[in-house]
């Protein structure tokens, strides 16, 4: 299951079968996906102690019957064509990450994956938009802006998937043992962070530096993270469209119409939604928020359970980064592998908290709310969470009593801030 994991992980983004002749036609995720599936449910015992391994196939469910609610029963199936396979592919997920070894390698699949997309990228600007894949690059008004093929078409979605690897080639650099193999890390996590400024797209910019903010701000303090970000966040503001980034500037205007039109079909269809998928067939732009899609497109209920997938994963990665076994009474190491100071998953952990950080940032700005890196993401965090369990019960719980004290709240009042936001947003437009 694992390598297998490895192979859908190359394939779904570098996705070779998509220009090379001797792949052509052959939907290799598919069946490898499948497959892996497969394994795990042969796989026992299975740990299943994740709230989001309940909650994947609700969220799921109700997508599905946000069609069914508009009586289109072909809609219904091409939905589960498209959401079946991203359930496999939590639970695939959560299985393998349980072990951390196996998610460190996984963790440097998907950096070298992501590198490859780096490079096609930096082909395409020095070949003027062709490039190995046979696609040509668009050229758009405001310069040149990398892509790719498949699900990372759009430039926003490179820049997301880069800013996702950028902790990960951090955490990869600082937890390897050998120089080389550090500064060969090192230096990817410099080429993803170029990768993101080759895409320009805001929303990545503005993930890799809420990131590298973060970090700094636990690594060096509040005081040195002011220094450095008034001696580097100018510079990087005026190289770079942030600099365009205002309510009134064209292109965010449409943005923030775009998330009007969301809660308005929200209001007018407060419990299925509009349908999967349909957003654009009441709008000419889609959301560019992934909650906010959600929430026009399967409605309240649907929103709450995604808004809490994404919850969890922040919730579970802080608790189990934070947490550190105590010593045994008896021989000073905890039987079930460490003792004082011993930090076990930690490393893990925040790191899948700083991808958290890169995706949501990303995220809030793009509607991308089905898309297979959040099922992955989901996965991932649900098996560092539960192998964290198992391995060290002391680590506090996290599941149902949260979920309806906590999430399910935070959910309902975070459509209101919304309101707020967008009403100001479009105040501020109207001046």
């Amino acid at each position: 299951m694992f390598l297998t994991l490895l192979i859908y992980i190359v394939l779904v983004i570098v996705r070779p079968q998509e220009y090379m002749d001797a792949l052509a036609g052959l939907d290799l995720p598919r069946y490898v996906l499948l497959f892996a599936f497969v394994l795990w449910t042969l796989k026992s015992p299975k740990l299943m102690s994740a709230p989001q391994q309940w909650l994947v196939p609700v969220f799921c469910g109700l997508a599905i019957l946000s069609r069914a609610a508009l009586g289109w029963l072909g809609g219904v199936f091409l939905a589960l064509q498209e959401l079946v396979p991203l359930i496999m592919l939590f639970y695939v997920c959560a299985s393998v990450a349980e072990d951390r070894k196996s998610l460190t390698r996984v963790l440097q699949v998907i950096c070298l994956a992501a590198l490859v997309l780096v490079a096609h990228g930096i082909n395409e600007i020095l070949t003027d938009g062709k490039s190995w894949t046979g696609y040509e690059m668009d050229i758009y008004p405001d310069g040149h802006r990398i892509q790719y093929i498949g699900q990372f078409y759009d430039p926003n979605d490179l820049a997301m998937l880069f800013a996702a690897c950028f902790p990960m080639a951090l955490y990869l650099s600082w937890e390897t043992a050998g120089k080389l193999i550090k500064l060969f890390w090192w230096g990817a996590a410099g080429m993803l962070a170029y990768g993101v400024f080759l895409t320009n797209s805001r929303g990545g910019l503005l993930a890799i530096v809420a990131t590298a903010g973060l970090w700094s701000t636990r690594r060096l303090g509040n005081v040195a993270t002011g220094i450095i970000a008034a001696i580097f966040l100018p510079s990087l503001f005026a190289a770079t469209r942030l600099a365009a980034l205002s309510a009134d500037e064209e292109s965010a205007a449409g943005r923030v119409d775009a998330w009007y039109t969301a809660l308005q079909l929200f209001i007018s269809r407060p419990f299925t939604g509009v349908g999967m998928g349909l957003f654009t067939e009441h709008n000419t732009l889609t959301a560019h928020n992934s909650w906010l899609l959600v929430l026009a497109e399967i409605g309240f209920v649907g929103y709450v359970a995604w808004f809490s997938l994404v919850a969890f994963s922040l919730q579970q990665m802080y608790v189990v980064g934070h947490y550190v076994a105590p010593v045994a009474a008896s021989s000073g190491a905890d039987s079930r592998g460490g003792g004082a100071g011993d930090r076990g998953e930690q490393p893990l952990a925040l790191v899948m908290f700083y991808v958290s950080v890169g995706l949501l940032v990303s995220a809030f700005f793009l509607s991308r709310s089905y898309m297979f890196l959040f099922f992955m993401y989901w996965g991932l965090c649900a098996g560092v969470y539960n192998g964290a369990r198992d391995r060290r019960p002391g680590v506090p719980r996290v599941g149902a009593k949260e979920f309806a004290g906590r999430w399910s709240i935070a959910a309902v009042v975070s459509i209101p801030v919304f309101y707020l936001l967008i009403r100001i947003l479009l105040a501020v437009d109207h001046e």
